[in-house]
């Protein structure tokens, strides 16, 4: 009975002691990383001049791109994939714009490429590039009314000078339609580069005009010589000047020498001695 009793007691002892946890000296921390679904960007957005009305954009799909979007805006890169006009969707990596019109408008042209997983899931940063409109008609101009200018300077005819006159007031007359550098038509900036490309084209007709004016001088040794005064005349290139080659100074004075010598045989061909009998 004694026993019976032992057992019990130290059953119940056993039941409201409480368990003690052993600890070890250290502890790991698990980390469980979720990884989403993942698609790269286009990359090598490309855009080729093919005419006036037709761009080429070419680019590489992003890593685990199945489609690719590309946009389009004009004077900004397009924020989204619902700003600007659309230029492509699809599986391809080459795409071309017959939207543009390279020779009436001179803004800059803004693409920006998205790519797309098999998923649907989009990337949100895409690949941007651009394209200068306009810019081969400006530069065309530019390169004309320079040209033609240089060529009036070099020859020293009045009638090129007043052709690269022209050629800046038509460069002038272009800029004032199609504002280069995404001006405003008609702000500040835009007025005052129209000023000063007439106000080129005006100089270069009257410098052409104030070359100079011949005026006979005479020399120390009794010739006369052309010297150029500040004034308005006209000057031939020198290949028209004359056939041998000499510049305008020396052909009227060997002009003049011609005339001399000739004055000088007439005289003495009129006026002989008289001979004595």
């Amino acid at each position: 009975m004694r026993k019976f009793l032992l057992s019990i007691i130290i059953a119940l002892i056993l039941v409201t002691v409480p368990a003690t946890t052993v600890l070890a000296d250290t502890s790991a921390t698990v980390t469980i990383t979720a990884r989403g679904v993942v698609v790269g960007t286009p990359e090598g957005l490309v855009i080729t001049y093919i005419e006036n009305t037709l761009l080429q954009i070419d680019w590489t799909k992003g890593d685990a791109a199945v489609n690719t979007m590309v946009r389009a805006r004009y004077g900004s890169v397009p924020e989204d994939r619902t700003d600007g006009y659309l230029v492509y969707y699809g599986v391809g990596e080459t795409a071309t714009d017959t939207s543009v019109d390279i020779d009436n408008t001179i803004n800059t042209i803004y693409y920006r490429a998205w790519s797309q997983n098999a998923a649907g899931a989009w990337e949100d940063i895409g690949t941007t590039n651009f394209f200068e409109e306009g810019a081969m008609t400006l530069l065309f101009f530019a390169v004309l009314a320079i040209g033609v200018t240089w060529v009036g300077t070099k020859w020293r005819f009045y009638g090129l000078n007043l052709m690269g006159a022209c050629a800046w007031i038509i460069f002038a007359l272009y800029v004032k339609g199609n504002p280069p550098l995404h001006l405003v038509e008609g702000d500040s900036v835009h007025t005052a580069l129209l000023v000063l490309l007439f106000g080129v084209g005006l100089m270069v007709a009257i410098a052409g005009l104030g070359r100079g004016i011949s005026k006979k001088q005479k020399s120390l040794d009794g010739n006369f010589e052309v010297v150029h005064e500040g004034g308005f005349g006209f000057h031939m290139p020198d290949w028209m000047n004359d056939a041998k080659g000499e510049t305008q100074v020396q052909a009227t004075r060997r002009r003049q020498e011609e005339t001399d010598d000739y004055r000088s045989q007439m005289h003495r061909a009129l006026h002989q001695p008289r001979r004595r009998r």
